[in-house]
């Protein structure tokens, strides 16, 4: 005892001297016996120091000795159950007991007394008092839990798509006339990103603490003071008090909407209990900072609210010094021969400083400088001081000042675990000597597993870049990730190796104990100045609160001001004053090293001691969650969103000022009509003909092909017009009436001229004779702005689509996502809103509908984005509409300018699916929709998204009838040569040779003879 005493003043002495990070290095413990654990874990000593606590405690030691650590959530309690001293320790899956066991069998074979030579031992036992039916309902609680944690992940991600298509129209993208590029709007509006980033990423590690404290018993909730009797209680009314009420009552009053009603009100309740809990962790946080600063300050907590004020103000100059200070970082690595734990105090603190003295020739692996420490470190940098004492500060994580070290052992070795870990192995403490070292096949093990694992996720990159026949930018994206993995194996397998040197050496020599230092070390080389730290804040404040703040406000921006008003305040309380931050500035204070034991009876002001337990235990798991890698992993991801989502705008501000775009994309479709396709042998679709509701019978070819002609060059529109339909002047395209409309929507309030592009198919009874009714049909997606007006009306369905996939009996959530649809899409702008493409062509509809009479016949058809803004029209203007390969819009009916009903949508929309198409699958489906067939490989997936390929796989199977055929079906998409068409329009025999003759010719007409696509058909056929 007295050996293990002087070994801890040793290690004492020496913690200011040599941090933890120093330590990060192999361990030797003596073989622990089977039930019998170490009894004292104190943070006051360094916890990889060697021997200090043996582990066979043969002393009279009682269980008051083991104090609580404030890891443990709750404090453990004293007791006497069956005449032994024991202590319980609650953890989220049952419970810690130690008993205190007097060993020893006399000479009758009965227990011996401890007065007579008994020895006293500790058995720790887990007992786990979880039951299946707790499971369950706490599995139903962390149910409804993640689907609100996804509902506020999509809320932050449509905040973020909404932002960048709001910088859009700034630029001009939208296309509506009179606005053009407005550099000053673009750049307030950019400058909300950052704020909007941080508190989005931080909402989010709140979200994921909560989800995770829902599924344990709310234990951490249980911290926060209230009580535990209060706390289950306020746990049980909000996840299932209240929405059982609501579930009985609806069903009381005969409700049919019974549980939609409930469902939203269990949303509810859990949306409301995540926002107490972060309200409550928040008012924790920046207590905890103020407690910091109080006891850096030695005033007490007995302060007026202005010396509140003061240390407040304190905490956010330290905080923001600490993060504007330019830092060294390397990673060095050093070995010992030493046997630290056999010396005598002297000798061991000789070798610690020699160690110390000899980190300038350690090896010197890595080195690592940012851009802006490299600028702050410079010495003629006037912002910063450079002086020698801020050199020689050792920067401390706050890990290690918790000491939230893992220790691996060859009992605690995992292959998964320390694979799915970050940094694998290396971020743990490896015990490579002494009987409980890391065998070489376990560190050869995690040598393999890196190598395999991650050549496996290169391999898959590299099987699904070849899957979807990938080439060009999104080839290059694919080598760059799988270059990076490939530099990580080599990385990590290079530090791996000198801790399997080490292993190897202790198994070669049983006698030595190899002592590896492995470390990064990080020390502060310069610090700015209190006048550059009170500029770098107030430039904070200014640029990235206050301004957006009044241009989001002055341009009546509702939602987005409110929601940035609230978050900037969040962001701004987490980012100025945090308490992780704040501890590793005050190290020295030692706030979880002054062990105050939760259940002390020595203690006359036991409560008091108790109130203090629980105090430091709260601010150490706030800490924790403040400086917890969810956080970085929330920040990376809408980080990398912001990323994504500015190149997609840069590369629509490119595709739009050079000219590719003149708003309708040439897709050129060889007709004839000396051919034709019967019907299928088999059963045809039967929905080739569509009658109900489209004004007489109404071929399904007919709109696909029109569909596909919103994609035409404006002057071939009357052309193919007449060579589809086999007759002049049947059909026109009508540009008059679009002009006049778009004229008249400038002045009257019939919707907004957008970038959506449109025309409308006027058809007469006789030829050149008076129209009576007509087709708009709406062009589909062309441009990369086209894909961000997509995402605008339809990826928050999507998103909560995947969501109902991927958590188990998602399908309950069903009656309520329209709501909740609707509730993220009221954070548009009203300038995003005018935009909608559906505005501007439910406005002409209701044009025509005024301008040629209530008798005037108009229906809607569109291909991809156009077919899903045709059901929407549609369903608004009621009138009906044919979608092609369209997205739907039943879970986002709520979300348009005027919600649509469910009746709307399952009469007056169609929408044809072919298969494998994702689009089309975009939000739940209405009632009335048709399932094609497509030729294209399953991994095609744009191929069956083709309009071309559409139209030829319903000719092929209902008929042509009377309409022209495409060359392209048997050119380009492998479908069999049509039949010469006879001159009473019967089919007559097979005649391949003369259909490729006529297609051709038809091509060198109407495409040019040296065009690429006449090429690749002679190629195609030379081949054959």
């Amino acid at each position: 005892a007295n050996d293990d005493s002087a070994r801890r003043d040793v290690h004492n002495s020496n913690r200011n001297s040599l941090s933890r990070r120093d330590l990060v290095r192999p361990l030797r413990i003596m073989e622990p016996e089977v039930g019998v654990p170490p009894l004292e874990s104190s943070n006051q000593d360094d916890p990889r120091d060697v021997e200090k606590h043996p582990t066979n405690l043969e002393t009279n030691l009682s269980l008051g000795d083991v104090i609580d650590d404030f890891s443990l959530l709750t404090g453990g309690v004293r007791c006497r159950v069956g005449g032994k001293d024991t202590k319980i320790i609650q953890h989220p899956n049952g419970q810690l007991i130690l008993e205190k066991n007097v060993v020893g069998i006399n000479e009758g074979g009965r227990p011996q007394d401890e007065s007579k030579g008994a020895k006293n031992k500790v058995v720790i036992r887990n007992v786990n008092d979880k039951s299946y039916a707790l499971t369950l309902l706490r599995a139903a609680y962390g149910l409804i839990a993640v689907f609100m944690g996804g509902f506020l992940f999509i809320v932050g991600l449509d905040i973020l798509l909404f932002l960048f298509i709001d910088l859009g129209t700034k630029l001009g993208l939208s296309s509506v006339e009179g606005e053009g590029l407005d550099v000053g709007a673009f750049i307030l509006t950019l400058l909300s990103v950052p704020v909007f980033v941080y508190s989005l990423a931080m909402g989010m590690t709140l979200v994921t603490k909560f989800v995770i404290d829902t599924f344990n018993g709310h234990p951490f909730l249980m911290s926060f003071g209230f009580g535990r009797v209060a706390t289950e209680w306020l746990a049980f009314v909000m996840y299932l008090g209240i929405p059982a009420c609501i579930f009985i009552v609806t069903l009381f009053i005969g409700s049919p909407d019974f549980w939609e009603i409930s469902i939203m009100g269990w949303f509810g309740c859990v949306l409301g209990f995540w926002l107490f809990f972060s309200a409550c962790f928040i008012y924790f946080e920046v207590s905890a900072c103020l407690h910091i600063m109080a006891e850096e300050e030695g005033t007490g907590t007995n302060l007026t609210p202005l010396q509140w004020l003061n240390l407040a103000s304190g905490a956010v100059i330290k905080t923001m010094r600490y993060r504007l200070s330019g830092t060294h970082t390397t990673y060095r690595k050093k070995y010992l021969d030493e046997d630290i734990a056999s010396m005598v105090p002297k000798e061991a603190e000789d070798v610690m400083n020699r160690c110390i003295k000899c980190r300038n020739s350690c090896s010197e692996d890595f080195f690592a400088q940012g851009p802006y420490s490299y600028f702050a470190n410079k010495p003629w940098n006037r912002c910063f001081d450079h002086s020698l004492a801020i050199e020689n500060r050792h920067y401390r994580s706050v890990q290690e000042v918790m000491s939230t070290s893992v220790y691996v052992t060859r009992y605690s070795w995992s292959l998964e675990k320390l694979f799915l870990r970050g940094g694998g192995i290396n971020s743990s403490i490896p015990v490579t000597s002494g009987p409980a070292r890391l065998t070489q096949k376990q560190i050869n093990s995690n040598l393999a597993c890196v190598i395999i694992g991650n050549a496996i996720l290169a391999l898959l990159l590299i099987g699904l870049a070849v899957w979807f026949d990938l080439s060009g930018t999104p080839l290059v994206i694919v080598s760059i990730v799988i270059v990076a993995h490939f530099t990580k194996i080599a990385f990590t397998r290079y530090r791996l190796w000198g801790i399997r040197k080490d292993v190897i050496k202790a198994d070669r020599d049983q006698n030595q104990s190899t002592v590896a230092f492995r470390y990064w070390e990080t020390h502060q080389k310069s610090e700015p100045k209190d006048g550059c730290t009170l500029f770098s804040i107030a430039l904070e404040c200014i640029l990235l609160y206050l301004v957006p703040l009044v241009y989001l406000c002055v341009t009546k921006n509702a939602p987005a001001a409110g929601g940035f008003a609230v978050l900037g305040l969040f962001s701004a309380l987490r980012h100025y004053v945090n308490p992780g931050i704040l501890l590793v500035q005050n190290e020295h204070l030692n706030f979880f090293d002054k062990r105050l034991d939760s259940e002390d009876s020595t203690d006359c002001d036991k409560r008091q001691r108790r109130r203090r337990w629980k105090t430091s235990n709260l601010m150490y798991h706030v800490v924790r969650v403040s400086t917890d890698s969810t956080r970085t992993f929330w920040v990376s991801t809408y980080l990398c969103l912001v990323i994504f989502f500015l190149l997609v705008v840069t590369y629509a501000a490119y595709d739009a000022n050079s000219g590719m775009d003149d708003g309708f994309t040439s897709n050129r479709a060889i007709l004839t009509r000396s051919f034709t396709y019967p019907p299928s042998s088999g059963l045809p679709y039967p929905t080739c003909r569509l009658k109900k509701g489209f004004g007489g019978e109404s071929e399904l070819e007919d709109f696909a092909f029109l569909s596909n002609l919103a994609y035409s060059p404006e002057d071939e529109v009357d052309r193919l017009l007449d060579t589809w339909y086999g007759v002049e002047n049947y059909a026109k395209n009508d540009k008059i009436a679009v002009e006049d409309y778009e004229a008249a929507a400038r002045l009257e309030d019939y919707g907004i001229v957008s970038h959506v592009s449109y025309r409308l198919i006027t058809f007469a009874e006789t030829p050149g004779g008076v129209d009576t009714g007509g087709i708009v049909i709406i062009r589909g997606t062309s441009t990369i702005w086209d894909v961000m007006s997509d995402a605008q009306l339809w990826l928050s369905a999507l998103l909560f689509q995947v969501l109902r996939w991927l958590i188990p009996m998602g399908d309950v959530f069903t009656p309520v996502l329209h709501r909740v649809v609707r509730m993220v899409n009221e954070l548009e702008s009203d300038s995003i809103e005018k935009v909608s493409f559906y505005r501007a062509t439910v406005g002409f509809v209701r044009w025509l509908k005024r301008e040629r009479g209530s008798e005037y016949k108009v229906q809607v058809t569109g291909h991809s984005l156009g077919g899903g803004v045709a059901m929407i029209t549609g369903a608004i203007a009621k009138v009906p509409s044919v979608g092609i390969s369209g997205p739907n819009s039943m879970l986002s009916r709520d979300s348009f300018s005027e919600p649509v009903s469910v009746y709307d949508l399952n009469t007056l929309t169609f929408n044809v699916v072919p298969k494998h198409d994702i689009i089309p699958m975009v939000d739940d489906k209405a009632r009335l929709y048709q399932n094609i067939n497509c030729t294209a490989a399953a991994n095609d997936f744009a191929g069956c998204h083709d309009i071309q390929r559409t139209i030829c796989e319903i000719q092929t199977t209902c008929g042509s009838d009377t309409r022209a055929v495409l060359c392209e079906c048997y050119f380009d998409y492998d479908y069999a040569a049509p039949l010469p068409k006879l001159e009473d329009g019967e089919a007559g025999e097979q005649d391949e040779a003369l259909f490729t003759d006529t297609c051709l010719t038809l091509c060198d007409e109407q495409a040019g003879e040296n065009s690429e696509k006449c090429s690749e058909w002679r190629d195609k056929l030379s081949s054959m």
